[in-house]
């Protein structure tokens, strides 16, 4: 959103918010008419308000982190050695090829922006600065911010997508612990698969009406 907010202005920075926001409502109140649950009356219990003990912020502390270090780290580890992998062997640039269908004609994008796509789920935070890195390897040192290579509606597609589509592989990892394998996949392929669709509508959409 800062970066759309940036290049293209707020207005379309808020447009992405209230697109995600509507989404959120609406995907929400799909899931409780087909998965419908009873809610708990919620009952909270007042604790005293005491110091808090170094002692046990630590041990907290240390619970939390332990957790990232077992679930996420290994799979961001090994994520970023087959991402260095395939750009040392340039094998990276052969992905774009089936890619294209989706990424260029659906989407719009170029096909340096769906190999970020794909691999930005390694760190989601850190898609931005892979995308630059690609447009740099792929169009030279020219290359200084996003319109040196993305049209204003391919920067506002490309956050779109961002924004949807499957969290970050720190965040899959936990809810493989807590929620099961098979719902975590479900929930990650639904959330890439709801990305593709409302991108490409909206890049369909903009085409049409010649916003930008």
């Amino acid at each position: 959103m800062g970066s759309v907010a940036i290049f293209l202005g707020w207005q379309w920075a808020l447009m992405i918010y209230l697109i995600t926001f509507i989404i959120g409502l609406t995907v929400g109140r799909l899931m409780a008419v087909f998965l419908p649950g009873r809610s708990a009356g919620l009952v909270m219990e007042m604790f005293p308000f005491r110091v808090p003990k170094l002692n046990n912020i630590l041990k907290k502390t240390w619970y939390r982190f332990r957790e990232f270090i077992i679930f996420a780290i290994p799979i961001i580890t090994f994520g970023s050695l087959v991402l260095g992998g395939l750009y040392e062997t340039k094998y990276m640039w052969l992905i774009t090829r089936p890619m294209s269908l989706i990424v260029e004609n659906w989407l719009g994008l170029p096909a340096v922006a769906g190999i970020c796509l794909l691999f930005g789920v390694l760190r989601k935070e850190l898609a931005l600065q892979l995308l630059l890195a690609l447009a740099i390897i792929q169009y030279g040192p020219s290359v200084h911010n996003l319109l040196s290579f993305m049209t204003k509606q391919q920067i506002f597609i490309f956050a779109l997508v961002t924004t949807l589509y499957i969290p970050c592989v720190a965040a899959i990892s936990v809810l493989i612990r807590e929620v099961g394998k098979r719902t975590a996949i479900t929930i990650s392929l639904f959330t890439i698969a709801l990305a593709v669709v409302v991108g490409g509508m909206a890049n369909k959409l903009l085409n049409a009406i010649h916003l930008m």
